[in-house]
C-alpha cells in the first residue's frame, strides 16, 4: 500500500520513495495463479532512494516552523515560544532581526 507522505509517495515501513515501477502486487484479479512459464520470477534487488526533506513551510521556506497566535493565558503571545523552541539558528536569527525591526519602527 502506497501511503502519502508529505505529498510524496513512501513506504509505510522504511520511508523510501515509491512509484508504480518498484511495487510488486501480490495478488491481482482474474489473474492466474502460477507465472506464465511456471517459475516465479526473481525478487528484484531493494535500492533504497532517501526522500528530499520537506521544508515545513507554506511560504517557500521563509521563516522555517514559524507560527503565532494569539490569546488570553499564561503566555499570551505564543510567537516567543514558537521562536525559542526553533532548532535553526539562522530562521532563530531571521526572526529576532525582523523583531529588532519591527521594534524600532513602532
Amino acid at each position: 500500500m502506497l501511503t502519502p507522505c508529505t505529498l510524496r509517495r513512501c513506504c509505510p515501513v522504511c520511508r523510501s520513495r515509491l512509484n508504480i515501477t518498484k511495487v510488486i502486487p501480490l495478488y491481482g484479479r482474474n489473474s492466474e495463479v502460477q507465472a506464465a512459464n511456471g517459475e516465479m520470477a526473481p525478487r528484484p534487488l531493494p535500492q533504497r532512494l532517501e526522500p528530499s526533506p520537506s521544508n515545513g513551510s507554506l511560504y517557500f521556506g521563509f521563516l522555517l516552523g514559524f507560527q503565532t497566535s494569539l490569546g488570553y493565558g499564561s503566555f499570551p503571545i505564543e510567537t516567543l515560544a514558537s521562536a525559542l523552541n526553533l532548532n535553526d539558528e539562522q530562521a532563530l536569527f531571521l526572526f529576532f532581526g525582523l523583531f529588532c525591526l519591527g521594534w524600532l519602527m513602532f
